[in-house]
């Protein structure tokens, strides 16, 4: 089935958001943690999340990772909680509901593709939005218009640079040939 996706008003750009995506690439890497390696290839800000519960969640799962934890329902909440007061509201009950949402954790990089393709529509629209307000401002001057088409250059450049690639990717394919060749 096709995610939901919702065009959420903001000034005059209709900006295309997706709650269910952000929430089934967080449950996707609850049920196999390792497949935070494959997300965070891809989502390498955590704007990329419209929603702030899924940003903080991610930050948790970034911190976690980098202090070599594990990622688990316990564990984001205490590391949410040492962060913001977000985990007030959001406990490890609604951590494990996200779960129960997700058929299947295999998905995870189709996720978090289309994460980052709304966040760059995103970035586009507003981009888009502050370079025809600019536009239409007769006082400014066409030096400034050409600073932001430059702008807009750097926002593609700036998400299409390469991708950090984590040492349990390659150990992890590597691991999968092996016990493919052990199988057979």
């Amino acid at each position: 089935p096709q995610p939901k996706i919702t065009v959420m008003p903001v000034h005059s750009a209709d900006l295309p958001v997706s709650e269910e995506l952000e929430s089934a690439l967080i449950a996707s890497i609850l049920i196999v943690p390792k497949r935070y390696y494959i997300a965070a290839n891809i989502i390498t800000d955590n704007k990329m999340f419209w929603f702030r519960k899924y940003r903080c969640i991610w930050d948790a799962m970034t911190t976690l990772t980098e202090q070599s934890l594990t990622i688990d329902p316990a564990s984001l909440i205490e590391c949410i909680n040492s962060k913001s007061k977000i985990g007030d509201i959001f406990s490890a009950y609604d951590l494990s509901e996200m779960v129960m949402t997700v058929f299947d954790s295999h998905n995870t990089e189709a996720y978090a593709e289309t994460i980052k393709s709304l966040y760059v529509r995103r970035q586009i629209i507003q981009n888009a939005e502050k370079t025809k307000a600019a536009a239409l401002d007769k006082s400014m001057p066409t030096e400034s218009l050409e600073s932001l088409i430059e702008e807009s250059a750097m926002i593609y450049s700036s998400l299409n640079s390469n991708r950090i690639h984590h040492i349990a990717d390659s150990a992890n394919a590597h691991m999968d040939m092996v016990e493919e060749a052990m199988n057979t």
